[in-house]
């Protein structure tokens, strides 16, 4: 899909990226609005959350048929189970490499972003009212956490994607 040499941001072409991040920080912002102000006309809202969904429906096809991706959150995984099927013990959420801020779970924007969608999504849960609302809010949570798997790729590059080895 993208050449190995190609400015990605997150993983994904910049294009993708930055349109997927700025409709999160718009859901970041209608999401309260619709939760707790009568100012937003329910046919406005309805516009909102489909053009979010389709978003994020975007980013997952995009994601879904990315060898490059497919083998990252495959690393990933074996990087945070160590190697086990199964893990008795998971990672806490204040670890430095796989916590909520940890290094390989994003940086800048994103991990701000992430959190607020993710609170505002389990507020919607049990406060909304309209459906409307419970899909801008899953739509808006998802965009930030596709990102986050997306990026991986920075961190899990496939071996035919490494950069060529130079002789010193």
């Amino acid at each position: 899909m993208t050449a190995p040499n190609r400015k990605l941001i997150y993983g994904l072409e910049p294009t993708i990226a930055v349109v997927a991040l700025v409709v999160a920080s718009i859901d970041a912002v209608i999401i309260p609005l619709s939760l707790f102000s009568p100012l937003l006309p329910s046919a406005l809202l309805r516009m909102i959350a489909i053009a979010s969904g389709s978003v994020a429906s975007f980013v997952f096809l995009r994601m879904l048929f990315s060898p490059q991706i497919h083998y990252a959150i495959d690393r990933a995984n074996d990087a945070m189970s160590e190697g086990q099927w199964l893990r008795s013990k998971p990672k806490k959420l204040t670890d430095q490499e796989w916590g909520l801020t940890g290094a390989k779970m994003g940086k800048g924007y994103l991990i701000p972003l992430r959190l607020v969608l993710m609170v505002e999504y389990l507020a919607v849960v049990f406060l909304a009212r309209e459906q409307w609302t419970s899909l801008l809010a899953f739509s808006g949570a998802a965009l930030p956490i596709m990102l986050t798997l997306s990026q991986l790729t920075a961190h899990f590059p496939r071996p035919t994607e490494l950069p060529p080895l130079t002789h010193c």
